[in-house]
C-alpha cells in the first residue's frame, strides 16, 4: 500500500482504498445474505451443505482482506480470528457488522 501511494500519490491511494472498501462492502453483503440462505436451505432439504461452506468461507476471507486494507500495519490476524469467532454462528451480515464494527473500534485507537 505504502510503494501504491508512493507510485500514483496519497489522494489516488486513499480514492483507490475507499472504492475497493464499497466494493468489497457491497459483494460481501450481497453475497454474504445469499450464502447463508443456501446453507439454510441445504441443511433444511437434509444434504450436507460443502458449497455453502466454501462460500461462507470466502465471504470471511473477504472480510480479512477489508480489514488488512483497513488497518493497514495495525492488522491482528489473531484478534480478527477473535472477532470472527467469539460470538459463535451468526448470520454472514451479523458477523459483516461485528467485524466492521471492530475496524472502526480499532482505526479509532
Amino acid at each position: 500500500l505504502v510503494q501504491v501511494g508512493q507510485v500514483i500519490g496519497p489522494l489516488p491511494t486513499i480514492a483507490l482504498l475507499l472504492a475497493m472498501s464499497l466494493l468489497g462492502a457491497y459483494l460481501l453483503r450481497r453475497e454474504g445474505s445469499r450464502t447463508f440462505r443456501a446453507f439454510r436451505s441445504a441443511l433444511g432439504s437434509g444434504r450436507v451443505p460443502a458449497k455453502e461452506v466454501a462460500d461462507g468461507a470466502l465471504v470471511i476471507f473477504g472480510l480479512r482482506q477489508e480489514a488488512e486494507a483497513a488497518l493497514g500495519d495495525a492488522f491482528d490476524i489473531r484478534a480478527f480470528h477473535e472477532r470472527v469467532l467469539e460470538n459463535g454462528a451468526l448470520p454472514l451480515w451479523q458477523l459483516q457488522n461485528h467485524v466492521r464494527a471492530w475496524i472502526a473500534a480499532s482505526q479509532a485507537e
